[in-house]
Order: C-alpha cells, then structure tokens, then sequence
C-alpha cells in the first residue's frame, strides 16, 4: 500500500464460486457421500432394532393343556378334541385330525365321526392355539387306541331295550359256545313273555323289535351292528350259524353241505326275528331237512330272502354263482 493513497481494496469472494468450483466440490463430495450412507445405515439399524424388538415383545401363553381326544375310538361314535382351559383366555383354535399321522382331508373341526373306513388305524388332532400379541402354539394329541367295530350286550344277561341296547339288528360273529338269545315282551320270568329265540353252535343274527322290552343273551360274545359288518363274501361256512345274504353269501348262489354230521336242518330266512313262522313264511321252498350223511344242496332265493340259517350240516361249500 502507498502513504497518502487510497486504500487498496481486497478480492472478494464469490461464495456460491466457492462452492460450486471444481476444487471445492471435489473436496466435499466424499464428505457428503459418507456422511449420507452414515445416515442410512443408522437408520437401517435402528429399524432392525425396532422390528426385533416388536418380536421379542410377543407374549407366550402361561398355561397351555396338551390337547386330549375325548370318546372311543369305535366305528359310529364321535371323537371331540378337548383343549382344556389357556391363560390368558380367548383363544382361537384351529383343528387338524390325522390318521395314521397322515391329514385327513376336510377334517377340520372340533368333532370327528368315526367310520369304517378307518378301522384299524390311529387318530391324533393337532390344534393350533392363537392370540392377537402371543406367540401360536401347536400341540397335538396323544394316538388314539386302533379303531374297531363298537360292540354291544358284551357279557351275558338280559337288557332292557331303548335304556340299555336300542332296537336293530345284531350280529354275534364269534360266539364262546352255543349262542342261544330271546327277545322278551316282559319279565323272563313271565310264562309266555319270549317273543322269539334261537340256539346255534356258530354266528348268530338277532333283530330286537321297537316294542320289545328286553333281550337276553348267553354265551354269544359281543354283539355289533349289521351296518358295521363288512361285506365279505365266502366260499366255505361252518356247520353252524346265520349268514348274511348280500354281505357274506351271495344272492342266488348254490352251496352243498357234503357230509352232514347230523340231521342237517337249513333255512332261507326273510327276517331274524327268531320266531320260525316270520321269518320262514314258505316253508316249502325255504326249510329243509336231510339226512346224516347225504349230501344237502340249497340255493339261495335271490328275492326277500336276507340269510341262510344252518345246523348240523357240516362244512358248506359253493356250488357255484348266478349268471
């Protein structure tokens, strides 16, 4: 600066030049990048934190009952999955019965109704427990016992009919000796109370009648249900027994009974009801008796006729089929 001059004016700056010229901009620019991602990744972070936390934050049920399958497993009876009482409460469950371990299709509900379809299996349920803020829990049941025919009248007595065994007919396939029942119109002890009767060495069929107020039984076995017995057509039958037409023998076929071992007696029957003259109304064509030791030839009536009833006949064997 010159004495006595006037004062020399400095450069000024263009701060926008500053900051948009090249070196400047060059300078900042890594800052800024960095200080952005720096920015993400806090907030990225503080996201995850967030979110885990909301998930940690789920509750778990208190008590939990490991759900049970209340009922017998037995052909035409229903199961019900019991789930027992949870803390807190209202709680949404979900239902998957399965047998054999495998789902069943469709089986979805608190209930299931056992068919024959699943004889000789397991069943299990799975239930799913859920609650808005909980953490859903799965529990599944214990197996069930393997599924069979339900039996009924299953020892010796008498049984009063719609307060002990419902009116139907039975079956008793696998009697310990002589099976011999009665159907009662009033005490056993009243003369004249059987309404009818039967005494066989082998499988027995019995209908019991809506108005019928008792049923007895001795030495039959367990009874089931003629809707539960599977239709399995034979080739030989014993001596002795009743037999179903259209589930163990078949409409219109021929049997032979080639060595009686007594009086071979045998009748196409129309109904079960122990007494002879209802269940065998034409006795011409559907009673017969042969001789110990001749060999006795019947064919089953393909019309009304619902069983072939046998004693003392000896081994049967089919003849031959209709058609």
């Amino acid at each position: 600066m010159v004495m006595g001059s006037a004062p020399e004016r400095l450069p000024t700056v263009d701060r926008q030049h500053m900051l948009t010229s090249r070196p400047f901009h060059s300078a900042i620019k890594p800052l800024l990048v960095a200080a952005t991602l720096a920015l993400a990744l806090t907030f990225a972070v503080t996201s995850g934190v967030t979110a885990a936390s909301a998930a940690v934050a789920q509750k778990t049920f208190s008590i939990h009952p490991r759900v049970k399958v209340a009922g017998h497993a037995k052909v035409g009876l229903l199961l019900t999955a019991t789930t027992g009482t949870w803390k807190p409460g209202s709680v949404s469950f979900a239902y998957q019965w399965k047998l054999n371990t495998h789902a069943v299709g469709g089986a979805t509900g608190r209930t299931f109704a056992v068919t024959s379809a699943d004889l000789g299996k397991r069943l299990t349920v799975t239930v799913t427990a859920s609650k808005t803020g909980y953490v859903a829990r799965i529990t599944t049941s214990k197996r069930t016992k393997v599924v069979v025919y339900q039996t009924f009248m299953t020892k010796n007595g008498t049984y009063r009919v719609r307060s002990k065994v419902a009116a139907g007919t039975y079956v008793a396939l696998h009697p310990k000796a002589s099976c011999y029942w009665q159907r009662l119109g009033a005490s056993p002890n009243v003369y004249g109370s059987i309404l009818g009767q039967e005494f066989l060495a082998g499988q027995a069929i019995a209908t019991i009648q809506p108005g019928d107020v008792a049923f007895k039984t001795a030495g039959c076995g367990p009874w089931m249900k003629l809707a539960d017995i599977p239709t399995k057509f034979r080739t030989t039958i014993p001596s002795a027994g009743d037999y179903l037409v259209g589930k163990q023998v078949a409409a219109g076929s021929t049997w032979t009974a080639h060595s009686p071992t007594a009086q071979c007696n045998w009748s196409l029957v129309e109904g079960f009801s122990g007494d002879f003259s209802a269940d065998v109304p034409t006795p011409g064509t559907e009673h017969g008796i042969g001789a110990p030791g001749t060999p006795v030839t019947v064919t089953i009536l393909a019309s009304g006729v619902v069983g072939l009833q046998v004693q003392y006949c000896g081994t049967w064997t089919q003849e031959s089929l209709p058609g």
